[in-house]
């Protein structure tokens, strides 16, 4: 090891690290492989403590060092999913979502209509669109909020789940027409939907027309008939909403300027002839 100087923050989180370490080998929570255990017991010999139990950063090699980190990240990921279930991040998602949007899905309901079609009602009420586009970015502010406290917890939840797991990747949210469950819930365990609200959260900010407001409440009051799905108690679930990460946290104009090329490949693959730009592909689509 070097004979550089380590702070007392670092020598006190090596040492707690270290400790950790020698707790999981006495709870038998730690297994070494046979080829890697002659080194691995050396290396542990090695580490030194002094008066008052703190470790000597110089005895402990990297072997020890990579191990307790790994440990350490493990140990958070399971204090993490003890902070709330899967089931709970959903029912308060969609609690949220009843709050906000319950007004316009309970008539919708009681009407037979679709959310299509009751979205398409709402574009119409001028009213009803200048204050969506005034309170829909709070709303959004509100959503990403709690996305970014318990979106990761939800997704360690489900990396650590065992069933066999699909992500929608398609369009912003699935079609109202159909219920994904209906159909790929045959062959998949848990379906992973997209929250629609994060995924329009950019158009709504570059976009403020009657025609933002009716697609996003399209696809909201979708979601909301998957409610009593992605809440019910059942182990694995058959359905549930996470975003991705970058829904959440990445810039607008970034999500934007991601789709851009994409969009190019698209067009090209589709049609087969190049595209420019963005205007170019279309031009070419209002010719269509």
């Amino acid at each position: 090891m070097s004979d550089r100087a380590y702070s007392t923050e670092e020598i006190q989180d090596l040492t707690d690290r270290v400790y950790l370490l020698r707790s999981h080998l006495e709870e038998g929570k730690i297994h070494i492989a046979e080829h890697l255990a002659a080194e691995f017991e050396v290396s542990v010999a090695a580490i030194r403590m002094d008066a008052s139990g703190l470790v000597d950063p110089s005895s402990v090699d990297g072997r020890i060092r990579a191990m307790t980190l790994a440990i350490r990240a493990f140990k958070q990921r399971a204090e993490l999913k003890e902070l709330y279930s899967l089931s709970e991040i959903q029912e308060m998602y969609f609690q949220f979502l009843g709050a906000q949007f319950g007004q316009f899905l309970t008539p919708m309901l009681q009407a037979g209509a679709s959310p299509a079609q009751a979205a398409k009602a709402i574009a119409r009420d001028d009213t009803l669109v200048r204050h969506a586009l005034d309170v829909l970015p709070d709303l959004i502010k509100e959503v990403r909020e709690f996305w970014s406290q318990v979106a990761d917890i939800g997704a360690i939840h489900l990396e650590d789940g065992r069933q066999l797991k699909a992500t929608f990747a398609g369009d912003i949210f699935p079609g109202h027409w159909e219920n994904v469950v209906s159909t790929a819930g045959l062959y998949i365990d848990t379906i992973v939907l997209p929250c629609p609200i994060m995924r329009l959260a950019q158009i709504v900010e570059v976009e403020r027309t009657a025609e933002t407001v009716e697609r996003f409440f399209k696809h909201v009051l979708t979601a909301l008939t998957y409610r009593s799905l992605a809440t019910a108690t059942v182990d694995p679930p058959v359905v549930v909403v996470l975003p991705s990460e970058r829904e959440i946290y990445a810039e607008p104009k970034e999500l934007l300027n991601l789709a851009c090329p994409l969009s190019l490949r698209h067009g090209t693959y589709l049609f087969d002839r190049d595209f420019e730009s963005f205007d170019h592909l279309g031009e070419f689509l209002v010719g269509l």
